[in-house]
């Protein structure tokens, strides 16, 4: 994930949220991690909040599952506030156990002029 806040406008649902598992060490270090079989959400919560903002909408599609590629898509509701927010991916596997990616990925959200 990154480090740099990705920054975005309020109330816009575009562009998706693409990403890409790889490997952060071991023998495969920055190879793609193979998604086929998993389940893959993201959480969203604005910064120090303790509730999902995104609830019941957490799903990502995997569009290239084998080379870790999978898109999350916003929902209305997902960015209708400025602020700080952090999310997550998580992974659960065929054997339902689960694995979280550590790093966060950071927003920025300003208003918009339209509906400011």
């Amino acid at each position: 994930m990154t480090k740099t806040p990705l920054k975005m406008v309020r109330n816009d649902t575009k562009p998706d949220l693409i990403f890409t598992v790889l490997y952060a060490e071991g023998p495969n270090k920055d190879t793609a991690f193979d998604l086929s079989g998993c389940t893959v959400e993201f959480f969203l919560r604005k910064r120090g909040a303790t509730s999902l903002k995104n609830t019941g909408h957490t799903t990502c599609t995997l569009t290239d599952a084998e080379n870790g590629i999978g898109k999350y898509t916003w929902d209305a509701a997902d960015m209708d506030e400025e602020g700080r927010y952090t999310g997550e991916l998580e992974i659960t596997f065929v054997d339902t156990t689960k694995q979280t990616i550590y790093d966060e990925v950071e927003f920025n959200v300003r208003a918009d002029y339209d509906d400011a």
